[in-house]
């Protein structure tokens, strides 16, 4: 039971990977969580936008693990308040789950059709920086709502 967290990119913003780290280690009471940075796919040259986030997906694709539960969270995906993802996460906790953000341009279709569920963390875009600090602190949220912690009011 572990829970892999699969990002494009390196987190650029120093306040921003603080707070993943805090969530991150506050996870750690409940499950273990690990980070994994897949190079990002710089806009440059004659490659257009649907070629960068090909090329990161095929990446993303390839760092997958073949058995575990799989997330893509992208802003078409279902949306569920903090109670409904700890309910929806508890039976995943299980085996194993990842979890991906994709790079700065989106996720390539290929990585819908890969997804066992595409989540939305809101119906406001936010950048895909800032996501991982909220997915961050929404496991954790959802860990303490299953543990039955008071964090969660």
């Amino acid at each position: 039971m572990t829970i892999r967290l699969l990002f494009t990119g390196k987190t650029k913003q120093d306040y921003i990977q603080s707070g993943i780290n805090e969530y991150i280690k506050r996870c750690g009471s409940y499950v273990p969580v690990k980070i994994d940075i897949i190079p990002d796919v710089k806009l440059i040259g004659s490659r257009s936008v649907e070629q960068v986030t090909r090329q990161e997906a095929e990446s993303l694709l390839k760092a997958l693990k073949k058995s575990a539960y799989t997330i893509l969270l992208d802003e078409s995906g279902t949306s569920m308040s903090s109670t409904e993802f700890a309910s929806f996460l508890e039976p995943k906790l299980k085996c194993s789950l990842q979890i991906i953000i994709a790079g700065v341009y989106g996720a390539d279709n290929s990585l819908h059709k890969r997804a066992d569920t595409v989540l939305s963390l809101s119906s406001m875009t936010f950048t895909h920086q800032m996501a991982r600090l909220i997915i961050s602190e929404q496991l954790y949220r959802a860990l303490t709502i299953i543990n039955g912690k008071k964090y969660h009011y």
